[in-house]
């Protein structure tokens, strides 16, 4: 049993190490390779929660589309479809040595194949309960609010919805690019 206590604490020991680097402390980065990557720009940090097609005539998805008009009617031809990215995005000026501050959340995206065809959100009326909002965020407040339905959803993420060529979801990798109010830039690899 003596000789079986070193070889169990190393094997302990090589369980944990791997996990060790996990967490929070990485650096900002403003490229993540994957979605669930935390991304920095523009004094924010952004994470895309889920990015998936939808459906209007789903029950699951109809109540995002709340104040599109004819949302099923706008992707009548088959090669349209509609795409959503859930995005939280995190006010952290208030951790570390930095000065806190209240950052305006980005207002410009836009999603891109590798050809370089992209597009832009559709707008949604103040009555999408989902809908992202460009508003501050003070440090250490988030997007969606806490309280907010769109963060109590199984998702837990505000909607950026996009009308889409379904070739441009299919030309990988697909980036959703932010462009925060500072005019500094992150990509995202949204997994499709």
């Amino acid at each position: 049993m003596p000789r079986l206590r070193p070889a169990l604490a190393l094997l302990s020991l090589a369980l944990v190490m791997p996990f060790a680097a996990c967490g929070d402390g990485q650096e900002p980065t403003a490229e993540g390779h994957t979605e669930a990557v935390y991304i920095t720009t523009g004094g924010l940090r952004y994470q895309v929660q889920i990015s998936r097609k939808l459906n209007p005539y789903d029950i699951e998805d109809r109540d995002y589309f709340v104040g599109v008009k004819d949302a099923a009617g706008q992707v009548a031809n088959p090669k349209d479809t509609w795409f959503g990215v859930f995005l939280r995005v995190e006010n952290i000026s208030d951790e570390g040595d930095g000065k806190p501050q209240t950052f305006r959340a980005a207002s410009e995206f836009k999603i891109e194949d590798n050809e370089g065809n992209h597009a832009e959100p559709t707008p949604l009326p103040a009555e999408n309960i989902f809908a992202y909002r460009p508003v501050p965020v003070a440090p250490g407040a988030q997007l969606p609010k806490p309280s907010s339905t769109a963060m109590q959803a199984p998702i837990g993420g505000a909607l950026l919805l996009f009308k889409v060529d379904q070739g441009i979801l299919e030309r990988r990798p697909t980036k959703l690019h932010i462009e925060s109010a500072d005019g500094s830039e992150a990509e995202v690899n949204l997994d499709i």
